[in-house]
This record gives structure tokens, C-alpha cells and sequence, in this order.
């Protein structure tokens, strides 16, 4: 969730002769209000520009609005409607300004002129989109005044916050006699500072100055007001008040960045640690005020599998590490993460300051039940926090990305490709149990399915990322280590793996393709793994060791070409090969293995003698017979 915070204030008018006896002349002592001018400059320090502004203003009738000097530049046209509480009684006047636009980080200017004595209870903003979204609130706020002299001295607090901040406000009598002396309103040379007392009522004389902080004024909003007052019928000013520089400082904002990089890592069994380092991460205060802060939210929406609960802590990481040392790092707080959950707040046991300016290092981890069940994988991610400004005191954003960690992997004992083919298929779910292929070679990436072979070369498979699924930049001759279980592909000839996760590494060597004869490729069935034909014409198996999925390399004649158009543009150019094997597929006349060419070809139609380099791949030929087809990885694959 994000925080929009920028504040404005609102004033209660004097109520009480009382009151203005001490800054009012005497001759105006039996005066009443004729007019009550409101001038708002409203930053907007929203995230988009402004197409409406919404003023409420609390205690205010609908008829006392002189609606001809309730105008804005920033906006053409103005709605004026009661305001109403949730018993359909008035609560106030509610002005809606639209047809306009103000842009983020610029203020906006609104003058209202109420005709009669009121009392303002309170006023509350809003900026919203065009089409009339909220893009932010400005906090409602209320003051107590008390008066020193010619002076007057009062406090604003936040009402969200539930903090007070010094205010002054000085009072003119027979001055500035019209409204158009708003212009000449000058804001004061210094913005508000906290009150640490919050002492009611706030009288410190009239030779005091307010102490108030540089870095407050880019982001203030001012509301400033005078009444007119008549003592006879003719409307004579005789006194205003000014009223700036009421806006809550800015608050702090909070952000996570990454900390150390804690690769993904597969383990046997959830009790090899206690702790499971997820994220190292810096917690970051902007540079305006110190954070406390109370609570983390730890998000798991990538889990996959984890039926079981897990134990979520955050450390302070002491020695910056990315490790947890119980000896040194601070446990802040703790968690559990129950099964299905998407998310848990890390409450701390008590809150941790983070000096402006600064950052804290921190350690997520996780601690796995002994019943976590093989085949579970786990993720973490920042996504959320709670710190309170220790200046504004209100709740301060969390900006910036989330940080996100690898993954965490319950994975059974590693298997060869071979051997996972071999396994049973569960009827259930029309796949093998979850198998771990550890340190594979990537060899090609085709028809979204990134190839992978065992270091020895016996055998290879694809590994098959559905159409929106998230996968790295597969490169020949990278190490990767997959977790998921097997199954025949969508035509039922070919097996691949599904995938649950994974672990990418290095680069090393890319495998040299295996020199074959025709006849030798395909091969005869290998659990899973259908056998394909050597005649799909008169039905003979092949018959050998099985090698779909591996890269191979082949020579031969070409013996004829064909050109399918299979709609939507797409084009696919086959050739068939033959090396003196004789291989029929059914799919034509031609012998030989039929080769697609990649989707980077662009030359003519082969001729003549070729060698091939490609993955070996099953398909179903227009009879259904399970035949084998050879994918080379681009044009520099066919010579």
C-alpha cells in the first residue's frame, strides 16, 4: 500500500467576544461578522496530476456560500452540494472543482466566501483523477488557539497522527481593508516545528518566534483567512487574521533495496539449517525525519507447493553479511507463515530507529517443518512495512520496488534423465513423481522449450515452459539444475519435463553434437518415451538406445523439400535427409529424416549432400505414427 501524505489545516473562526477583546480595537468590540474570506494553497503531492479538487468544509450552510467569489484558475467549473453524514444529516459544505488540471508538485489556489458569521468545524481535501479517482487526502486537522498580546498562539494537530505542532498566527486590526490584500499574504520565513510539550493552551508571548525548519517549506500547503466585520449595517473591515504555513512536514519515506546477492538453493531435507537466509536486504530512511519502525510485511505469492507452515524472522544483519549469526545479528521479530498464505506481517518486539539519511541491514529467513513435503518451493519478498516518522509522527511510505529472493528448494536426491524417463506415471496427474536433474548443459532452446542433456551424454530432454511462463535467457553451454516431474508432451509422443523451479548458473563449454547415422537417432522406447518408426509405412519400430532430446549431427543427400503454410504468416521449410538408412516417415515419398528448418532460414530449398546439426525431436506423422524429426537451432547449424 502506498501513503500519500501531505496535509492541510483547517481553523475554528473566534467564537467569543472574549476572545477578540484582546486584539481587536475597542471600537469594534460590538462588531459582527459580515464575511468570512478562505484562501487555500493546496500542493499537490500526489503521484498524478490533478483533475479534480474536493473541498468539505465542516459547520458550513449551503446558502451562506457566495458562490461568485468561489472560483479557482486552475479549474472552469465548480459543484457546490451539501455535505451529509452516514444518517443523511448536513455535515457541511462539499465543493467539487473539475474541468482543470494540476499538475503533481504544483499548488492549487481556491478562495471561498461565506456570508454570514460561521463557525468551521473542520475541513477535509482531496485530490482525484479526471474521472473523479481519489489520488490523495489531505489529512483533516484542527487547532487551539489562546491569545498574548496583540498576538495569537495556537497549535494543529494531525488528526491520523495524533501529533501537535506549533503554530503562529498573528491578528491585524484596521488593516488590509479588502480582498484583494490577499495577494500581499506573505508566508512566514521558517515552516512548523514540533511542539515535544503538548501543552494546551500554547502561550509563550509576544516577543517569541516559532522555530521552524527549512526543509518544510517546498512541500507546504497554507490556508490563510480574515473576517469583515461590520459594527452598523455598512460593512467596514476592521480586522483579518492571517493563518500560514500550517501544513504537517513532510513526512520521511522508507525504502528496501537489496543488501548481498543469496542465490537459489535446493536442499534434501527442510532440518539441514535452522535458518534459511531469503533476502538480505538495506532498509532505507529518506533524508527528512528518523523512522521507527514496527512491522515488515513478508510476501509469498510464488510459493509453490508449501503445504506446511513456515517461521518467518527478521534479523538486523550486525556485521552486514547476508548470514545469520545468533551470536551478534538481533532478532527483531517472528512470524509463522501459514499453509496458503500469501503473505505475514513481521511485527518486531519492539520498534528499531533508523536515523534519516541512513539504512539498516536486514537478514529475512525462513525455517521449514520437518513434514514440508519434497517437491515444495519457497520464495520471499518486501513488499510492505509500517514506520512512523519521528518528527511528522503519522505513518511514512514505503517507496521503490519490492525486493524479491531465489528460490528455496525441497528437492528429492538428483536422477539421471535416463532414469527419470523410467519412472512410473501416477494415472492421476498423467506424470512421474517430482525428480531433481542436477548440473544439466543447456543445448538449444526451441518451440519454448530449453534443451538439456546429462554432462555424460546419454540421454536429453526438453524442458517445457508454458506460453506466458517466466523463464532466463537460456544460452548454450549453461549449467542449470531443474526440479519438476515428467510427462509426454501435448501430442502424447514426446516426453518432457514439466517444471517447478529451477537453479541457473554458469556458462561453461557448449556439448559437441553426437555424429549418427539415420538409423541410429530416435531409437527404441525408453520408459515414458515412445519408440519411433523406421517405416511408418509398413509399421517397423526403431529399435537402440533412446536419444529424442539430445543434440546430434547428421549427413546425408537431401532427397526432396517441402513448403507448409500453416496460417497467420508462418511458413515452415522441411527437407528430408537421407544417409543410405532409408527412413520412411509416411509423412511423404521422400527417405530420409525430416528436417525444419529454423525460423531464420532464408536461403533456397536444400540440394545435394548436407550436414545437419539439431536436436532430435518426436512428432506424430498425419497417420498419428510416432516419427523422428531433426530441429536445427539456426542457419549455421546446416551446411
Amino acid at each position: 500500500m502506498k501513503f500519500n501524505c501531505f496535509n492541510v489545516f483547517t481553523r475554528l473562526l473566534i467564537a467569543t467576544a472574549v476572545a477578540f477583546a484582546l486584539i481587536v480595537p475597542a471600537q469594534a468590540q460590538v462588531a459582527w461578522v459580515q464575511q468570512s474570506i478562505y484562501n487555500f494553497k493546496v500542493r499537490n503531492n500526489t503521484s498524478a496530476d490533478a483533475g479534480q479538487f474536493q473541498l468539505v468544509m465542516k459547520g458550513v450552510d449551503i446558502w451562506a456560500l457566495d458562490q461568485q467569489q468561489s472560483v479557482s484558475p486552475n479549474y472552469s467549473r465548480l459543484d457546490v452540494t451539501e455535505d451529509r453524514d452516514q444518517n443523511g444529516n448536513s455535515n457541511g459544505l462539499r465543493l467539487t472543482w473539475s474541468q482543470g488540471n494540476v499538475a503533481v508538485g504544483q499548488n492549487g489556489n481556491f478562495t471561498v466566501v461565506v456570508n454570514h458569521y460561521v463557525l468551521l468545524q473542520g475541513c477535509s481535501m482531496t485530490w482525484m483523477g479526471a474521472s473523479g479517482n481519489v489520488l490523495g487526502n489531505i489529512d483533516d486537522v484542527w487547532q487551539d488557539w489562546t491569545n498574548s498580546g496583540s498576538s495569537v498562539y495556537g497549535t494543529i494537530q494531525n488528526r491520523a497522527g495524533g501529533t501537535r505542532y506549533v503554530r503562529r498566527t498573528v491578528g491585524y486590526a484596521s488593516n488590509l481593508t479588502s480582498p484583494s490584500d490577499l495577494s500581499v499574504m506573505t508566508v512566514p520565513p521558517n515552516a512548523i516545528s514540533l511542539d515535544p510539550v503538548l501543552a494546551l493552551p500554547i502561550n509563550a508571548g509576544s516577543s517569541s518566534t516559532c522555530d521552524f525548519s527549512p526543509y518544510y517549506l517546498a512541500n507546504r500547503s497554507t490556508f490563510m483567512f480574515y473576517d469583515v466585520y461590520s459594527d452598523s449595517g455598512a460593512v467596514t473591515p476592521l480586522i483579518r487574521f492571517k493563518t500560514v504555513a500550517v501544513t504537517t512536514p513532510p513526512a520521511g519515506g522508507l525504502s528496501f533495496t537489496q543488501n548481498l546477492s543469496i542465490n537459489s538453493l535446493a536442499i534434501s531435507s527442510p532440518s539441514e539449517r535452522a535458518y534459511y537466509e531469503m533476502i538480505s536486504a538495506h532498509a532505507i530512511a529518506d533524508p527528512y525525519e528518523d523512522l521507527s519502525l514496527d512491522w515488515i510485511n513478508i510476501s509469498s505469492d510464488n510459493n509453490s507447493g508449501s503445504s506446511s507452515d513456515v517461521t518467518v524472522k527478521i534479523w538486523k544483519d550486525v556485521n552486514n553479511d547476508g548470514k545469520v549469526d545468533t551470536a551478534v545479528d538481533q532478532l527483531l521479530g517472528t512470524a509463522v507463515l501459514g499453509a496458503g498464505s500469501n503473505s505475514v506481517d513481521v511485527h518486531f518486539d519492539s520498534p528499531v530507529t533508523i536515523s534519516k539519511g541512513a539504512d539498516m541491514s536486514l537478514v529475512v529467513t525462513y525455517t521449514l517443518p520437518v513434514s514440508a513435503p519434497v517437491g515444495s518451493t519457497y520464495y520471499a519478498g518486501i513488499q510492505d512495512a509500517y514506520a512512523t516518522g519521528a518528527v511528522s509522527g503519522i505513518r511514512v511510505p514505503r517507496t521503490g520496488d519490492s525486493v524479491n529472493s531465489s528460490a528455496l528448494m525441497l528437492t528429492p536426491p538428483p536422477i539421471t534423465i535416463g532414469d527419470a524417463k523410467k519412472l512410473p506415471i501416477d494415472p492421476a496427474t498423467g506424470a512421474t513423481d517430482v525428480v531433481w536433474l542436477k548440473d544439466m548443459v543447456v543445448t538449444a532452446f526451441l518451440d519454448n522449450k530449453a534443451y538439456i542433456e546429462d554432462v555424460n551424454r546419454v540421454s536429453g530432454i526438453g524442458v517445457a515452459f508454458g506460453g506466458g511462463s517466466d523463464h532466463p535467457d537460456f544460452l548454450e553451454g549453461m549449467r542449470v539444475s531443474v526440479m519438476g516431474r515428467i510427462r509426454l508432451n501435448s501430442d502424447g509422443v514426446e516426453a518432457v519435463l514439466e517444471p517447478i523451479d529451477g537453479i541457473v548458473g554458469g556458462i561453461g563449454a557448449p556439448l559437441a553434437p553426437l555424429m549418427m547415422t539415420g538409423k541410429s537417432t530416435g531409437g527404441g522406447a525408453c520408459g515414458i518415451q515412445p519408440a519411433v518408426m523406421d517405416d511408418a509405412i509398413s509399421d517397423i519400430p526403431a529399435k537402440g538406445l533412446n536419444n529424442i532430446g539430445k543434440l546430434i549431427r547428421i549427413c546425408g543427400q537431401v532427397t526432396g523439400t517441402a513448403t507448409i503454410d500453416v496460417g497467420e504468416g508462418q511458413i515452415i521449410n522441411i527437407a528430408w535427409v537421407d544417409d543410405g538408412s532409408g527412413l520412411q516417415d509416411g509423412a511423404s515419398e521422400n527417405k530420409g529424416i525430416a528436417v525444419f528448418m529454423p525460423q531464420d532460414w532464408t536461403g533456397t530449398p536444400l540440394t545435394g549432400m548436407v550436414t545437419v546439426t539439431g536436436i532430435i525431436r518426436a512428432q506424430p506423422n498425419p497417420q498419428g505414427k510416432i516419427i523422428r524429426v531433426l530441429f536445427p537451432r539456426s542457419m549455421s547449424d546446416i551446411r
